[in-house]
């Protein structure tokens, strides 16, 4: 099988676009698919950094990118749980979506009453974990 260099680039380049997508209020009935592809999609950069583009036994990738990557994914574990973003957010949501079909974040639609300054709006907080009532697309 030949050497397939730079696939984490590409997928983080698809997460910027998921992330546009999640931002332009995707609506209700889509919000839930947006929002796991964007978790597999944040969770792939790191597996195809470590396991495509930074193989560590494969002869075609550079000696210092597979020391580089090595080198990240050992700081990475030893930080554990930091940062929050990864462990509690990337790595925890993407199991929880893939294994389970459980995620932390969701949809609300906020009714204002008659006559308040704002609108009726649909809000997409998370809702459980260290990122709780934050908007996750923005955070």
């Amino acid at each position: 099988m030949a050497f397939a260099a730079n696939v984490a680039p590409v997928v983080l380049s698809d997460c910027r676009r998921a992330l546009t997508f999640l931002r332009s209020h995707p609506g209700p009935e889509n919000w839930r698919l947006y929002w796991v592809g964007t978790v597999a999609l944040l969770r792939t950069v790191a597996e195809a950094l470590r396991r495509v583009d930074g193989r560590t036994r494969s002869p075609a990738a550079p000696l210092p990118m597979r020391q580089a990557v090595t080198a990240l994914f050992a700081t990475l574990e030893a930080s554990k749980p930091e940062p929050i973003i990864y462990w509690q957010l990337i790595d925890d949501e993407a199991n929880n979506i893939l294994h389970q079909y459980r995620y932390s974040a969701g949809k609300e639609f906020r009714i204002r009453p008659p006559g308040a300054a704002e609108p009726a709006q649909l809000a997409y907080p998370f809702w459980t974990g260290p990122f709780k009532g934050r908007d996750q697309r923005n955070d």
